[in-house]
């Protein structure tokens, strides 16, 4: 049972702890996996956790979360886990295709956060500590997957006909993290071939802006932001500047940016982007203040894009973003995007990782101190049993903030914010190395 109280209220503050030394994270962190381990089932085959094997809420993103364990804490137990959970998942895969979708929105089960993807992501981490050949066939596999069952068309190939990081945008970042882990001439040709049809996937606006619409023809209202809108196909398209050179990507990147620039709205201090758009005329805008609707998913391509042209500007407009987060009340109050819920996805943290991440980046004081702001959220909202282990009660919808739950997924539960208080840790002891996915621009040193 629960000895605090995690409702929701706009304007109410979250539970807040600081702690006397910055061992404190990573203690958080370790607990948070021995609550992850009292789910954990072993067959012939090796580890699992989850009823899903998403990175979204499954056992991917307990691997995944288990590979960081180990390169933090150098615990060859953690490395043991890796080693049987990899395996078990590289068996597996193949049943997913089966499975039923965690997410029931057509082409995200085909795609990074709640699907396919996220397996191939996974497993080419895992390979990389512990090179398995079985492993290695298995993302492989996913990637002779994509590429016998995409379509054709003038433009080139598609994979589900939706263009956000979570369904073709996200496939494209996996395509494109296997052709560096293993190369391959026809994994070439098919990435060159489905960002030909992505770059042209997005609708131009009147005044040059482009917009990507992730759901267009099945909801009537578009997601602007990283996991399904234009920040994250923006960001994808900065990638594809990497991998082709052909300035085009780039100049559209820059005109997702201008698209997303037309729809903020001030706050007191700062703008900030809705969590969608196209929505009755009286509709009062909600912001979400994290990785998947808000600052801390859509500043990834305004870093991509600092990276890339050198301009300061870039790094002002996420200042912009910043400066509304905190008019909100960010990280430590709620608000009506900001409700009971500290996750990776929703919550702080995601904005531990973005803001360490930011700081790594920049340098910039302010970052490094929003950090430590969130992640004494994590500590004061943590919840701890009668055998030591960590769990954080939260509610994942925002339209059901009584509806509590304490999960052990990456994006949604105890695994992302062991993986957050990680990040804080290494931050803190000055040994900072965090080698990031493909939708994560910030160093890892």
């Amino acid at each position: 049972m629960s000895k605090k109280v995690h409702d929701f209220k706009i304007g109410q503050p979250f539970l807040y702890e600081k702690p006397s030394s910055y061992e404190e994270y990573l203690d958080a962190a370790l607990a948070a996996e021995k609550y992850i381990a009292e789910a954990a089932k072993e067959d012939e085959d090796g580890i699992y956790w989850q009823d899903n094997a998403t990175l979204y809420s499954g056992d991917a993103g307990i691997l995944y979360l288990h590979i960081k364990l180990y390169e933090t804490t150098k615990d060859d137990r953690f490395l043991e886990i890796v080693k049987k959970a990899s395996k078990r998942l590289a068996r597996h895969w193949k049943d997913f295709l089966d499975a039923e979708p965690t997410l029931p929105l057509p082409g995200a089960h085909e795609g990074l956060h709640f699907g396919l993807g996220g397996l191939s992501i996974a497993l080419a981490e895992s390979y990389k500590i512990n090179p398995d050949e079985e492993v290695a066939d298995a993302v492989k596999g996913i990637g002779e997957h994509y590429i016998n069952t995409a379509t054709r068309d003038e433009n080139g190939i598609f994979f589900t006909g939706g263009t956000g990081l979570a369904m073709d945008g996200g496939i494209i970042l996996v395509l494109l993290g296997q052709y560096e882990l293993f190369g391959g001439e026809e994994l070439k040709k098919a990435i060159l071939d489905a960002a030909a049809h992505y770059l042209a996937a997005g609708e131009r606006k009147s005044d040059g802006a482009l917009e990507y619409n992730g759901f267009k023809g099945v909801l009537p209202i578009s997601l602007p932001n990283f996991e399904f809108g234009t920040s994250g196909s923006g960001y994808l398209l900065t990638k594809l500047y990497d991998f082709t050179g052909d300035k085009a990507y780039l100049d559209a990147a820059l005109a997702c940016a201008d698209y997303l620039d037309s729809i903020k709205i001030k706050q007191t201090k700062g703008r900030l982007i809705p969590h969608h758009v196209y929505g009755p005329a009286d509709e009062e805008p909600v912001f979400y203040l994290s990785s998947c609707h808000g600052p801390a998913g859509t500043a990834k391509l305004y870093y991509r894009l600092y990276e890339l042209t050198g301009d300061d500007k870039w790094l002002k407009e996420t200042e912009d973003l910043v400066d509304g987060l905190e008019a909100l009340g960010a990280p430590e109050k709620m608000s009506a995007g900001l409700w009971n819920n500290v996750c990776l996805c929703c919550g702080q943290a995601g904005m531990v990782q973005f803001f360490v991440g930011l700081y790594r980046g920049t340098h910039n004081e302010r970052y490094h101190n929003l950090a430590l702001r969130a992640a004494n959220v994590l500590l004061g909202e943590k919840e701890t049993d009668e055998n030591g282990a960590a769990y954080w009660p939260m509610a994942w919808e925002r339209i059901k903030p009584e509806a509590i739950d304490t999960g052990r997924g990456y994006y949604d539960g105890a695994a992302g914010v062991a993986s957050a208080l990680l990040q804080i840790y290494l931050n803190e002891n000055g040994n900072f190395n965090w080698t990031r996915l493909g939708d994560d621009p910030f160093p890892a040193n």
